[in-house]
């Protein structure tokens, strides 16, 4: 040990027990090769670096929490990625899915083990993004090959209902958030919905967007739950194409709501804005029919039986031709042309639904749809760096992984 006296504290602290190594020394002396499940060989392998640093003469105490970092990415960062993913592929029965799932974790896996060092949060943060990605497509797949004859396609959508950013680009331009809760149509104050606020009249520009891959082609409508608090707010869609005129805006509508005021003895109209809405007019009304169900008895009572503005807003007639749909929310007049009147608006629970089938000749699903995870680009023969990208040659210095019948080999170039 070359700490030093200086440093004997800081060998002490991270040696303590609890600390991350000799935890994980600990659980994979007594477990044995089933500590950390399909993993327990990437957790070994960042043990056993860590350990080797620690007794060599480059161990600093400056650099050992730099050090411990990078343990942390494997036992903790990748091998909760992983172990999700071996999940997946046990659970899965889509053939196209599991083999997909299998090649990527056997790739990344022959990739780190045959690495000198532990890669960094660079590396293994890309692993983890397109294990998560391959993951997903790969339950997309099973959704698709188990939808035969069905036409709900919200399945497709990574977190249709705002539970989580996941999959979502937003641009909070002047807004103060992305999500928000407490005033969502159910009259539930936990669940969220994407929502932005400016308190300046037309200066909010909120934008998000998700782009869907893997869709059968067809013809389909999005549907969404919105409201807002003036015009210029719109949902959008486009066919995943680069020019701007792929893009097809439908304003969400401002809402009033017209009733029977006893006192004045006339009907009055007020704006429709985070009270009432067509959502909960229609829960309302069968409410006082006695024909409401437990969740249209929870929209009406909502928000002390005023609702909270929100209505149903469906695109129709969307086709998709090359398997790609973007699908978003925005109030960014440079966007739709169309100066925005309000401070805020409000956007959940989408659905996707295919209303005709298109050409899909010579597909087989969404992992033929999506080019970074088709099957047979995964863990091919070729040479690769260590962000997991395959390469041509390996014409600059540095450390290259080969991928040959199946077994990675490294490869050192001066």
């Amino acid at each position: 040990m070359s700490f030093g006296q200086t440093s004997e504290a800081k060998y002490e602290e991270i040696m303590a027990e609890g600390k991350t190594i000799p935890t994980v020394a600990q659980t994979l002396a007594e477990e044995g090769d089933a500590a950390y499940g399909a993993a327990h060989d990437i957790v070994a392998f960042a043990s056993e670096k860590t350990q080797q640093w620690l007794t060599s003469s480059e161990a600093t105490y400056r650099d050992a929490d730099a050090r411990i970092a990078l343990m942390k990415g494997y036992t903790l960062t990748y091998t909760n990625a992983f172990l999700a993913a071996d999940e997946a592929l046990n659970e899965l029965s889509t053939r196209l899915g599991r083999e997909a799932i299998q090649n990527v974790m056997n790739y990344q896996k022959s990739a780190l083990l045959a690495a000198d060092t532990l890669a960094g949060a660079e590396t293994i943060n890309a692993f983890v993004d397109e294990l998560n990605n391959t993951v997903r497509v790969a339950r997309a797949q099973q959704a698709y090959e188990q939808n035969t004859g069905g036409n709900d396609y919200t399945a497709f959508i990574q977190n249709p209902d705002a539970a989580a950013e996941t999959g979502w680009t937003l641009v909070r331009g002047t807004g103060n958030n992305n999500t928000n809760a407490g005033q969502h149509y159910t009259g539930d104050a936990e669940r969220r919905y994407f929502d932005s606020y400016n308190g300046t009249v037309g200066a909010l520009n909120f934008y998000g967007e998700q782009r869907i891959e893997g869709l059968p082609n067809g013809t389909y409508a999005v549907r969404a739950a919105v409201r807002t608090s003036g015009e210029g707010a719109f949902l959008f869609t486009a066919n995943g194409g680069a020019e701007k005129a792929d893009t097809s805006f439908v304003e969400i509508p401002f809402q009033t709501y017209t009733y029977f005021d006893e006192e004045q003895g006339e009907d009055v109209t007020v704006n429709a804005t985070d009270h009432y809405g067509a959502i909960w007019e229609d829960a309302f009304q069968k409410m006082n029919d006695g024909t409401a169900d437990e969740l249209e008895m929870a929209i009406a009572t909502a928000n002390a039986v005023q609702g909270f503005g929100w209505e149903w807003l469906t695109i129709e007639g969307i086709e998709v031709r090359n398997h790609v749909l973007v699908i978003g929310f925005t109030t960014d007049v440079a966007r739709t042309g169309k100066d925005f009147t309000g401070t805020w608006f409000s956007a959940t629970d989408f659905t996707l639904t295919m209303t005709a089938e298109g050409d899909n000749a010579d597909w087989t699903g969404p992992i033929d749809g999506v080019e970074s995870i088709k099957v047979n680009n995964l863990a091919t023969d070729g040479i690769y760096d260590l962000s997991g990208r395959r390469i041509a040659d390996a014409q600059k210095a540095g450390l290259y992984i080969r991928i040959q019948n199946g077994k990675a080999q490294k490869v050192l170039r001066r």
